[in-house]
């Protein structure tokens, strides 16, 4: 018996506890792309690339494993969201080479980002709201927003639907000229708050 952790940064990444008991006695493989990544595994195959999905393609193709065109668009799939679209700086020549063979062999690459992007009208509304309500700091070069769990619900989000709404927010206020940090803050529940930085943008 196996376990099998994937694009699992630490332990903690899996299960969300701080010191997840796995399943004994099985072994565990850990192939992960975070440079950070502990060792954790009894079996490690750890690469810095954009991508875990870049490492399961080499792998497949080092064991000369058939990837099918529905393997190329789910391997696809997690190229393009684990790279934010292409636009982190761990993109390399390879990742490319890989969504080059990836499309070679079948994969519809054309529907995913598409797929990742859409968004409800929901979402949009308080995306809107928390641009809209936005100021800037010293000198523009900080953005930032904040939206209570009070007006989530009022613009269609229920309380448990939040999770994940800050890095869309961040993504789209990542989108300014003149901001190199931005900041979403976001009450995740009554009187509890969550912070997203962002600072790759280059300016």
């Amino acid at each position: 018996d196996l376990f099998i952790a994937l694009d699992s940064a630490s332990p903690g990444n899996i299960s969300g506890k701080e010191t997840p008991q796995f399943p004994l006695p099985f072994r565990a493989i850990n192939i992960d792309h975070h440079p950070d990544n502990p060792m954790y595994g009894d079996i490690n195959l750890v690469k810095k690339t954009a991508s875990c999905c870049e490492i399961l393609f080499d792998l497949f193709e080092d064991m000369n494993l058939k990837i099918t065109p529905r393997i190329a668009t789910i391997l696809y799939l997690g190229i393009y969201g684990d790279s934010g679209g292409f636009e982190y700086p761990e993109v390399s020549a390879n990742t490319f080479l890989i969504s080059s063979k990836i499309k070679q062999l079948g994969g519809d690459i054309l529907s995913i980002p598409h797929f990742l992007k859409a968004i409800s009208n929901n979402l949009l509304r308080v995306i809107g709201y928390c641009l809209h309500s936005s100021k800037d700091y010293f000198n523009s070069k900080i953005i930032l927003t904040k939206i209570s769990i009070e007006k989530f619900v009022e613009l269609g989000i229920q309380a448990d639907q939040t999770a994940g709404i800050n890095k869309i927010i961040a993504r789209y206020m990542n989108l300014s000229k003149d901001s190199a940090i931005v900041v979403v803050i976001y009450e995740r529940k009554a009187g509890i708050c969550g912070f997203s930085f962002r600072a790759d943008n280059p300016r």
